[in-house]
Parts: structure tokens; C-alpha cells; sequence
């Protein structure tokens, strides 16, 4: 699947799982290096590259980068409209505080994918390979 044919269905679908009685064999990708990339670097997706989910780092990059240039870019609108009059400033600070939220949800779906890894034996990469201890 390339980039140009994604969808939203496949960007947010978990992770593949084992099924009930499946095995899979150990892959390359280390559980420790991966756990942490998504504890410490997840809400820029780096995980999902390592893990080899292109796709989804794509996406992760993309939302936080334009997460974080909305924020930029309605602080500064902000602060210009409050030097002119206090009224109009405001709105813009309330639509910063909401990319801030959308980098808190990154985040915390990034913390809650690093506890899955370290947590779930099962785990696989997009080869379908469990993760090495």
C-alpha cells in the first residue's frame, strides 16, 4: 500500500495482534528500543517507523507538525489582536489551546502504545513478527 491509496480505516486500526493459539516468530525489532521510542518520541510517531508502520508515523508527524504550527500561528494572531483591541485576541487563544489539546491526545495514545509494548508478549511488527525480548 502506498502513501497516495491510505485511508483512515488503516491508519487507526491497532496493531496486529496473535490470534488464539497463532505463533509467530521473533523478529529483529528490540521490545525496549521500541517501548521507549514510543514513551519518549511517540507523539512524533517515531515508534510506528521502527515498528515498520510508515503510514501511521506519516500521520503522527504530519498531525503533530500541524498541530504545533496552528499553535504558532493563533498565538501570534492573538497577541497582535490583543495589541489592537482585547476583544478580538481571545478566540485565537482559545484555538491555540485546542491544538495543544491535540498534541496531548498524541501523546497519551503514544504513552498508552508504550505501556502495550512492553506490556503485551504478542505484540508484532508489520512483518508479523513478535518483538524480541
Amino acid at each position: 500500500m502506498d502513501i497516495k491509496n491510505m485511508n483512515y480505516k488503516e491508519l487507526l486500526a491497532p496493531t496486529p495482534k496473535l490470534a488464539e493459539g497463532q505463533v509467530a516468530e521473533v523478529g529483529n525489532r528490540s521490545r525496549m528500543i521500541v517501548g521507549l521510542a514510543a514513551i519518549i518520541l511517540g507523539m512524533f510517531g517515531i515508534h510506528h517507523f521502527i515498528l515498520g508502520f510508515k503510514q501511521k508515523g506519516i500521520f503522527h508527524v504530519i498531525a503533530c507538525v500541524v498541530s504545533q504550527l496552528l499553535f504558532v500561528a493563533f498565538v501570534v494572531i492573538g497577541m497582535v489582536l490583543t495589541m489592537v483591541t482585547l476583544v478580538l485576541g481571545v478566540p485565537f487563544f482559545i484555538l491555540a489551546g485546542l491544538t495543544i489539546v491535540i498534541d496531548m491526545v498524541l501523546g497519551i495514545k503514544s504513552l498508552v502504545e508504550g505501556i502495550l509494548i512492553f506490556t503485551n508478549k504478542d505484540y508484532l511488527d508489520a512483518d508479523g513478527k513478535l518483538l524480541k525480548d
